[in-house]
């Protein structure tokens, strides 16, 4: 979601990037439509819009390789980015980028599926360059992080499938870092934990791709805590939810 209110989608399977009016409902029809062989748009995996309405999107590449995608703002049809951070020193290579998030300085933070990193750019970054900081190593706790999410604090929310959890780490975090907070065990009902967002008040709010459910932790949750809030079941629709944002 954006400042203006519009939803934004990377679609996978379509290869494009498209957004929705604020408030939209129903069988709406998009309002941009990124999409094209200019775009160089592959696998889109994430899509995040900072507060110029410049666009960054993951992408999955050749199913190997990745690439972080940077469009203008206002950027609709088949156009190409302004920006690709790809190559052997951005860890891209042999290496999915996941889920993104950018803080108020404009460093992008990239999850890393395959390597079981976090990656930061620095502002403005572009071409075949290295991060800035990379959060990485056995102390992280990190097994196929997804969703990635930053609260007004700088600290660092990261959703971790591959051992049903939820990791946070403290702003500035870099290396081989052990999280402040860990959400896991049977209480939490995480299974895939995949999108994340956190409110201004500190709720956590997960998309939980197995058990279609939109997960909610209260402010400040650690260890094997119970979610406050279980939106789950046949009249919701969610069917594997990956992504989610809170207004």
């Amino acid at each position: 979601m954006d400042g203006t209110g519009r939803l934004w989608s990377a679609n996978r399977l379509l290869a494009t990037i498209t957004a929705y009016a604020s408030g939209a409902s129903g069988n709406a029809t998009p309002v941009v439509d990124i999409a094209g062989s200019n775009t160089g748009l592959a696998i889109p995996i994430d899509v995040y819009v900072n507060s110029t309405g410049t666009i960054f999107e993951t992408d999955g590449g050749d199913g190997i390789s990745g690439s972080l995608r940077i469009f203008a703002a206002g950027a609709n049809g088949n156009v190409a980015p302004a920006a690709v951070i790809s190559g052997s020193n951005t860890t891209f290579n042999n290496g999915q980028p996941g889920g993104i998030w950018l803080d108020n300085t404009g460093n992008i933070y990239v999850t890393n599926f395959n390597r079981a990193t976090v990656d930061i750019f620095a502002p403005g970054s572009s071409g075949n360059v290295s991060p800035s900081r990379t959060i990485s190593g056995s102390n992280t706790l990190f097994s196929s992080p997804f969703g990635i999410t930053l609260d007004s604090a700088g600290n660092i929310y990261v959703t971790n499938p591959g051992n049903q959890s939820i990791l946070v780490f403290a702003a500035g975090s870099s290396g081989n870092v052990t999280p402040s907070r860990v959400i896991s065990g049977a209480n939490t009902l995480l299974s895939f934990p995949a999108g994340i967002a956190v409110d201004a008040q500190g709720y956590i709010y997960v998309a939980d791709s197995n058990d279609n459910a939109v997960l909610v932790f209260g402010p400040g949750a650690n260890g094997n805590v119970a979610p406050v809030q279980n939106i789950s079941g046949s009249n919701t629709g969610l069917s594997t939810p990956r992504g989610i944002a809170i207004r």
